[in-house]
Protein backbone atom coordinates (compact mmCIF):
# COMPACT_ATOMS: atom_id res chain seq x y z
CA UNK A 1 0.00 0.00 0.00
CA UNK A 2 1.37 3.33 -0.38
CA UNK A 3 2.12 5.91 1.77
CA UNK A 4 3.78 9.29 2.25
CA UNK A 5 6.93 10.86 0.63
CA UNK A 6 8.85 12.44 -2.29
CA UNK A 7 11.27 15.13 -2.32
CA UNK A 8 12.71 16.63 -5.67
CA UNK A 9 15.76 18.20 -5.87
CA UNK A 10 17.26 19.68 -9.02
CA UNK A 11 20.08 21.55 -10.47
CA UNK A 12 22.06 22.24 -14.19
CA UNK A 13 22.78 18.32 -13.86
CA UNK A 14 19.59 17.12 -13.46
CA UNK A 15 16.55 16.38 -11.10
CA UNK A 16 16.07 13.92 -8.04
CA UNK A 17 12.46 12.90 -6.96
CA UNK A 18 12.78 10.88 -3.96
CA UNK A 19 9.67 8.98 -3.14
CA UNK A 20 7.91 7.00 -0.30
CA UNK A 21 5.44 4.17 -0.81
CA UNK A 22 4.49 2.30 2.08
CA UNK A 23 7.14 1.35 4.51
CA UNK A 24 9.53 1.90 1.24
CA UNK A 25 11.70 4.79 0.05
CA UNK A 26 13.52 5.38 -3.09
CA UNK A 27 15.06 8.19 -5.65
CA UNK A 28 14.15 8.26 -9.17
CA UNK A 29 17.24 10.37 -11.00
CA UNK A 30 16.36 12.38 -14.27
CA UNK A 31 19.18 13.97 -16.54
CA UNK A 32 18.22 17.85 -16.86
CA UNK A 33 16.99 17.23 -20.92
CA UNK A 34 14.43 14.93 -19.39
CA UNK A 35 12.77 17.46 -16.99
CA UNK A 36 10.99 18.95 -20.44
CA UNK A 37 10.70 15.26 -22.15
CA UNK A 38 9.39 13.13 -19.60
CA UNK A 39 5.72 12.94 -19.20
CA UNK A 40 3.31 12.40 -16.02
CA UNK A 41 2.75 9.18 -18.35
CA UNK A 42 6.56 8.31 -18.04
CA UNK A 43 7.03 9.22 -14.30
CA UNK A 44 4.22 6.58 -13.27
CA UNK A 45 6.01 4.20 -15.75
CA UNK A 46 8.89 4.18 -14.33
CA UNK A 47 7.07 3.84 -10.73
CA UNK A 48 5.34 0.65 -11.92
CA UNK A 49 9.10 -0.58 -12.44
CA UNK A 50 9.89 0.04 -8.98
CA UNK A 51 7.21 -0.83 -7.15
CA UNK A 52 4.96 -3.38 -9.51
CA UNK A 53 1.82 -1.07 -8.87
CA UNK A 54 0.15 -0.22 -12.12
CA UNK A 55 -0.51 3.30 -13.18
CA UNK A 56 -4.25 3.22 -12.75
CA UNK A 57 -3.88 1.79 -9.16
CA UNK A 58 -1.43 4.85 -8.43
CA UNK A 59 -2.45 8.20 -6.56
CA UNK A 60 -0.20 10.76 -5.91
CA UNK A 61 -0.27 13.31 -3.13
CA UNK A 62 2.40 15.91 -2.87
CA UNK A 63 2.88 16.58 -6.15
CA UNK A 64 1.89 18.78 -9.16
CA UNK A 65 -0.51 21.87 -7.82
CA UNK A 66 -1.10 25.72 -9.74
CA UNK A 67 -3.34 23.70 -11.78
CA UNK A 68 -1.46 20.79 -12.81
CA UNK A 69 -3.10 17.50 -11.82
CA UNK A 70 -1.42 14.38 -11.01
CA UNK A 71 -4.53 12.31 -10.18
CA UNK A 72 -8.12 11.48 -12.71
CA UNK A 73 -6.49 11.94 -15.99
CA UNK A 74 -6.71 9.72 -18.91
CA UNK A 75 -3.54 8.38 -20.32
CA UNK A 76 -3.72 10.59 -22.95
CA UNK A 77 -3.68 13.56 -20.58
CA UNK A 78 -1.14 12.18 -18.71
CA UNK A 79 1.26 12.41 -21.43
CA UNK A 80 0.88 16.55 -21.91
CA UNK A 81 2.16 16.98 -18.48
CA UNK A 82 5.69 17.20 -18.45
CA UNK A 83 7.70 16.39 -15.43
CA UNK A 84 8.83 20.09 -14.75
CA UNK A 85 5.03 20.83 -14.32
CA UNK A 86 4.56 18.27 -11.95
CA UNK A 87 7.62 19.51 -9.83
CA UNK A 88 7.06 23.41 -10.26
CA UNK A 89 6.45 24.63 -6.79
CA UNK A 90 7.70 21.85 -5.13
CA UNK A 91 10.01 22.60 -1.95
CA UNK A 92 13.66 20.14 -2.05
CA UNK A 93 12.99 17.79 0.67
CA UNK A 94 9.10 17.81 0.44
CA UNK A 95 7.41 14.92 0.35
CA UNK A 96 4.99 13.29 -2.11
CA UNK A 97 3.32 10.29 -1.29
CA UNK A 98 2.11 7.25 -3.80
CA UNK A 99 -0.71 4.99 -2.28
CA UNK A 100 -1.22 1.80 -4.45
CA UNK A 101 -1.51 -1.79 -4.61
CA UNK A 102 0.69 -3.93 -6.35
CA UNK A 103 -1.30 -6.32 -8.64
CA UNK A 104 0.30 -9.55 -6.93
CA UNK A 105 -0.58 -8.52 -3.60
CA UNK A 106 -4.15 -8.03 -4.72
CA UNK A 107 -4.45 -11.38 -6.80
CA UNK A 108 -2.99 -13.22 -3.65
CA UNK A 109 -5.76 -11.40 -1.69
CA UNK A 110 -8.29 -12.69 -4.43
CA UNK A 111 -7.24 -16.40 -4.40
CA UNK A 112 -7.25 -15.99 -0.73
CA UNK A 113 -10.47 -15.12 -0.40
CA UNK A 114 -12.63 -17.74 -2.70
CA UNK A 115 -9.99 -20.77 -1.54
CA UNK A 116 -12.16 -19.25 1.97
CA UNK A 117 -15.61 -18.99 0.70
CA UNK A 118 -15.20 -21.91 -1.25
CA UNK A 119 -15.42 -20.24 -4.70
CA UNK A 120 -14.01 -20.89 -8.38
CA UNK A 121 -13.22 -18.22 -11.10
CA UNK A 122 -16.52 -18.86 -12.42
CA UNK A 123 -19.28 -19.36 -9.35
CA UNK A 124 -20.49 -16.48 -7.04
CA UNK A 125 -22.45 -17.65 -3.63
CA UNK A 126 -25.14 -15.40 -4.35
CA UNK A 127 -28.19 -17.89 -3.48
CA UNK A 128 -30.70 -16.06 -1.44
CA UNK A 129 -33.82 -17.29 0.26
CA UNK A 130 -37.45 -15.85 -0.66
CA UNK A 131 -38.80 -12.25 -0.20
CA UNK A 132 -40.99 -12.42 3.25
CA UNK A 133 -39.01 -15.82 3.62
CA UNK A 134 -36.79 -14.67 6.11
CA UNK A 135 -39.29 -13.97 9.19
CA UNK A 136 -41.10 -16.61 8.22
CA UNK A 137 -38.34 -19.63 8.62
CA UNK A 138 -38.04 -18.53 12.12
CA UNK A 139 -34.37 -19.34 12.78
CA UNK A 140 -33.63 -15.89 14.86
CA UNK A 141 -36.12 -17.71 17.34
CA UNK A 142 -34.40 -20.78 17.67
CA UNK A 143 -32.31 -21.33 20.91
CA UNK A 144 -29.67 -23.17 19.41
CA UNK A 145 -29.37 -20.27 17.09
CA UNK A 146 -29.22 -17.88 20.19
CA UNK A 147 -26.88 -19.65 21.49
CA UNK A 148 -24.58 -19.79 18.63
CA UNK A 149 -24.65 -15.79 18.47
CA UNK A 150 -23.67 -15.55 22.43
CA UNK A 151 -20.49 -17.59 21.19
CA UNK A 152 -19.35 -15.85 18.29
CA UNK A 153 -18.96 -12.62 20.76
CA UNK A 154 -15.82 -14.21 21.71
CA UNK A 155 -14.62 -15.04 18.35
CA UNK A 156 -15.31 -12.73 15.96
CA UNK A 157 -12.80 -10.51 14.67
CA UNK A 158 -13.96 -6.55 14.72
CA UNK A 159 -11.53 -3.89 14.20
CA UNK A 160 -12.44 -0.80 15.95
CA UNK A 161 -10.86 2.08 14.18
CA UNK A 162 -8.29 4.35 15.77
CA UNK A 163 -10.17 7.10 17.53
CA UNK A 164 -13.58 5.92 16.88
CA UNK A 165 -16.01 5.17 19.50
CA UNK A 166 -19.81 4.32 19.31
CA UNK A 167 -21.93 7.88 19.67
CA UNK A 168 -24.10 7.95 21.87
CA UNK A 169 -27.94 8.73 20.48
CA UNK A 170 -26.66 7.72 17.32
CA UNK A 171 -28.04 4.70 15.32
CA UNK A 172 -25.95 2.14 13.66
CA UNK A 173 -25.80 1.66 9.75
CA UNK A 174 -23.97 -1.83 8.78
CA UNK A 175 -23.01 -2.34 5.67
CA UNK A 176 -22.14 -5.03 3.23
CA UNK A 177 -19.13 -4.56 0.61
CA UNK A 178 -19.54 -6.87 -2.51
CA UNK A 179 -22.19 -6.00 -4.73
CA UNK A 180 -23.84 -3.58 -2.17
CA UNK A 181 -21.11 -0.88 -2.09
CA UNK A 182 -18.92 -2.05 -5.49
CA UNK A 183 -18.81 -4.64 -8.28
CA UNK A 184 -16.56 -7.23 -7.38
CA UNK A 185 -16.61 -9.05 -10.49
CA UNK A 186 -16.16 -6.57 -13.39
CA UNK A 187 -13.10 -5.38 -14.61
CA UNK A 188 -12.20 -1.41 -14.99
CA UNK A 189 -9.01 0.81 -15.31
CA UNK A 190 -9.66 1.98 -11.87
CA UNK A 191 -11.17 0.87 -8.72
CA UNK A 192 -13.22 3.91 -8.73
CA UNK A 193 -15.08 2.70 -11.48
CA UNK A 194 -16.46 -0.36 -9.69
CA UNK A 195 -17.22 1.51 -6.85
CA UNK A 196 -21.43 2.36 -6.49
CA UNK A 197 -22.40 5.72 -7.43
CA UNK A 198 -22.42 8.93 -4.58
CA UNK A 199 -20.80 5.98 -2.32
CA UNK A 200 -18.80 8.79 -0.53
CA UNK A 201 -21.71 11.22 -0.28
CA UNK A 202 -24.04 8.41 1.21
CA UNK A 203 -21.30 7.30 4.09
CA UNK A 204 -20.78 11.16 4.59
CA UNK A 205 -24.72 12.26 4.87
CA UNK A 206 -25.85 8.89 6.56
CA UNK A 207 -22.28 9.64 9.22
CA UNK A 208 -24.69 12.45 10.49
CA UNK A 209 -27.02 10.39 12.22
CA UNK A 210 -25.63 7.08 12.29
CA UNK A 211 -22.69 5.36 13.17
CA UNK A 212 -21.27 2.83 10.03
CA UNK A 213 -20.15 -0.77 10.58
CA UNK A 214 -18.61 -2.32 7.45
CA UNK A 215 -19.18 -6.26 7.24
CA UNK A 216 -18.17 -8.87 4.73
CA UNK A 217 -17.89 -12.41 4.49
CA UNK A 218 -14.12 -12.11 3.96
CA UNK A 219 -11.19 -11.69 5.63
CA UNK A 220 -10.11 -8.57 7.38
CA UNK A 221 -7.26 -8.02 5.22
CA UNK A 222 -9.03 -8.14 1.90
CA UNK A 223 -12.17 -5.80 3.72
CA UNK A 224 -9.10 -3.07 4.44
CA UNK A 225 -7.66 -3.61 0.90
CA UNK A 226 -11.01 -3.15 -1.12
CA UNK A 227 -11.92 -0.32 1.09
CA UNK A 228 -8.63 1.72 0.59
CA UNK A 229 -9.07 0.43 -3.20
CA UNK A 230 -12.14 2.65 -2.59
CA UNK A 231 -11.17 5.38 -1.82
CA UNK A 232 -13.29 5.26 1.66
CA UNK A 233 -10.51 4.42 3.67
CA UNK A 234 -7.54 6.34 1.87
CA UNK A 235 -7.34 9.97 3.80
CA UNK A 236 -9.72 9.49 6.93
CA UNK A 237 -7.98 12.85 8.38
CA UNK A 238 -9.62 14.97 6.04
CA UNK A 239 -13.09 12.89 5.24
CA UNK A 240 -16.81 14.11 6.71
CA UNK A 241 -17.24 10.57 8.17
CA UNK A 242 -15.39 7.70 9.65
CA UNK A 243 -16.22 4.40 9.89
CA UNK A 244 -16.37 2.30 13.57
CA UNK A 245 -15.35 -0.87 12.74
CA UNK A 246 -14.84 -3.49 10.29
CA UNK A 247 -16.02 -6.66 11.12
CA UNK A 248 -15.38 -10.18 8.99
CA UNK A 249 -16.32 -13.27 8.30
CA UNK A 250 -15.47 -14.65 11.68
CA UNK A 251 -19.12 -12.65 13.01
CA UNK A 252 -20.84 -15.09 11.16
CA UNK A 253 -22.88 -17.95 12.07
CA UNK A 254 -24.64 -20.69 10.36
CA UNK A 255 -28.00 -21.83 10.62
CA UNK A 256 -30.20 -24.77 9.58
CA UNK A 257 -33.63 -24.43 8.13
CA UNK A 258 -36.08 -27.13 6.39
CA UNK A 259 -36.61 -25.45 3.03
CA UNK A 260 -32.70 -24.75 2.58
CA UNK A 261 -30.97 -26.46 4.43
CA UNK A 262 -27.51 -24.58 6.31
CA UNK A 263 -26.82 -21.27 5.06
CA UNK A 264 -24.79 -18.73 6.72
CA UNK A 265 -25.70 -15.47 7.82
CA UNK A 266 -24.47 -12.13 9.69
CA UNK A 267 -26.54 -12.29 13.28
CA UNK A 268 -26.63 -8.52 14.40
CA UNK A 269 -26.69 -9.86 17.79
CA UNK A 270 -23.16 -10.01 17.63
CA UNK A 271 -22.35 -6.62 17.71
CA UNK A 272 -25.36 -5.48 20.15
CA UNK A 273 -23.32 -8.18 22.52
CA UNK A 274 -19.79 -7.46 21.68
CA UNK A 275 -18.24 -5.23 24.37
CA UNK A 276 -16.27 -3.35 21.81
CA UNK A 277 -19.79 -1.09 20.88
CA UNK A 278 -20.36 -0.77 24.66
CA UNK A 279 -23.92 -1.64 24.71
CA UNK A 280 -25.43 1.18 22.70
CA UNK A 281 -27.44 -0.63 19.69
CA UNK A 282 -30.16 -2.87 19.76
CA UNK A 283 -32.90 -4.31 17.17
CA UNK A 284 -34.69 -0.62 17.71
CA UNK A 285 -31.67 1.52 16.26
CA UNK A 286 -29.63 -0.95 14.07
CA UNK A 287 -30.23 -1.44 10.13
CA UNK A 288 -28.12 -3.41 7.69
CA UNK A 289 -27.97 -2.94 3.98
CA UNK A 290 -27.25 -6.00 2.33
CA UNK A 291 -27.71 -7.51 -1.63
CA UNK A 292 -28.33 -10.90 -0.11
CA UNK A 293 -31.94 -11.28 2.07
CA UNK A 294 -30.02 -14.37 4.03
CA UNK A 295 -27.31 -12.38 5.94
CA UNK A 296 -30.07 -10.90 8.06
CA UNK A 297 -32.02 -14.04 8.13
CA UNK A 298 -31.43 -13.82 12.28
CA UNK A 299 -32.60 -10.08 12.23
CA UNK A 300 -35.19 -10.21 9.24
CA UNK A 301 -36.94 -6.73 10.96
CA UNK A 302 -33.43 -5.26 10.68
CA UNK A 303 -32.35 -5.71 7.43
CA UNK A 304 -33.02 -4.03 4.42
CA UNK A 305 -32.20 -5.94 0.80
CA UNK A 306 -30.33 -3.65 -1.60
CA UNK A 307 -30.08 -3.91 -5.08
CA UNK A 308 -26.82 -5.84 -6.02
CA UNK A 309 -24.72 -3.43 -8.02
CA UNK A 310 -23.69 -5.51 -10.66
CA UNK A 311 -21.89 -4.85 -14.47
CA UNK A 312 -20.47 -1.55 -13.34
CA UNK A 313 -19.51 -0.71 -16.75
CA UNK A 314 -23.34 0.02 -17.61
CA UNK A 315 -24.98 0.41 -14.45
CA UNK A 316 -22.68 3.05 -12.81
CA UNK A 317 -24.19 5.77 -15.29
CA UNK A 318 -28.07 4.98 -14.13
CA UNK A 319 -27.29 3.43 -10.71
CA UNK A 320 -29.02 5.75 -7.84
CA UNK A 321 -29.88 3.52 -5.37
CA UNK A 322 -27.49 5.17 -2.81
CA UNK A 323 -29.29 8.56 -3.46
CA UNK A 324 -32.37 7.26 -2.77
CA UNK A 325 -30.69 5.33 1.16
CA UNK A 326 -29.61 8.13 1.77
CA UNK A 327 -32.95 9.92 1.71
CA UNK A 328 -34.38 6.76 3.05
CA UNK A 329 -32.28 6.86 6.07
CA UNK A 330 -32.52 10.96 7.26
CA UNK A 331 -36.87 9.93 6.79
CA UNK A 332 -36.31 7.32 9.52
CA UNK A 333 -33.18 8.78 11.76
CA UNK A 334 -36.15 9.79 14.19
CA UNK A 335 -37.88 6.93 14.25
CA UNK A 336 -37.64 5.09 17.92
CA UNK A 337 -37.64 1.70 17.47
CA UNK A 338 -37.03 1.01 13.54
CA UNK A 339 -36.98 -2.96 13.78
CA UNK A 340 -41.07 -1.68 12.78
CA UNK A 341 -41.02 -0.54 10.22
CA UNK A 342 -41.07 -2.71 7.03
CA UNK A 343 -38.11 -2.44 5.15
CA UNK A 344 -39.17 -4.45 2.20
CA UNK A 345 -41.04 -1.37 1.59
CA UNK A 346 -38.78 1.45 1.78
CA UNK A 347 -39.10 2.69 -2.15
CA UNK A 348 -43.07 2.53 -1.78
CA UNK A 349 -42.88 4.64 1.80
CA UNK A 350 -40.32 6.70 0.02
CA UNK A 351 -42.95 7.52 -2.92
CA UNK A 352 -45.66 7.87 -1.04
CA UNK A 353 -43.75 10.75 0.96
CA UNK A 354 -42.61 12.50 -2.16
CA UNK A 355 -46.58 12.05 -3.79
CA UNK A 356 -47.61 13.86 -0.15
CA UNK A 357 -45.10 16.49 -0.41
CA UNK A 358 -45.69 17.39 -4.04
CA UNK A 359 -49.55 17.73 -3.29
CA UNK A 360 -48.75 20.26 -0.33
CA UNK A 361 -46.72 22.03 -2.91
CA UNK A 362 -43.85 21.01 -0.78
CA UNK A 363 -41.86 20.35 -3.74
Amino acid sequence: MATPGSSAEGGGEGVSVTVRWGKQNFTLNFAAEKVEEFSLHDFKRELEKRTSVLPKRQKLVGIGGKGVKANGLSEEQEKTVTLRDLLVGMKPGKSVMMIGTAEAVIESHRKEEELKLGLSDNVVDDFDIGDGEDVELKVHLLPENLDKVKRRVDQAKIKFMEGCEPREGKKLLVLDIDYTLFDHRSTAETPEELRRPFLIDFLTKSYENYDIVIWSATSMKWIELKMKELGVMRHVENQDFKILAFVDYTAMISVTTAKYGTIDCKPLGVLWQHPGFKGVYSKENTIMFDDLRRNFVMNPRNGLKIKPFKRAYQSRHTDRELLKLTNYLRVIRKVKDISKLDHKRWESLMRKRSQGSTSRGEG
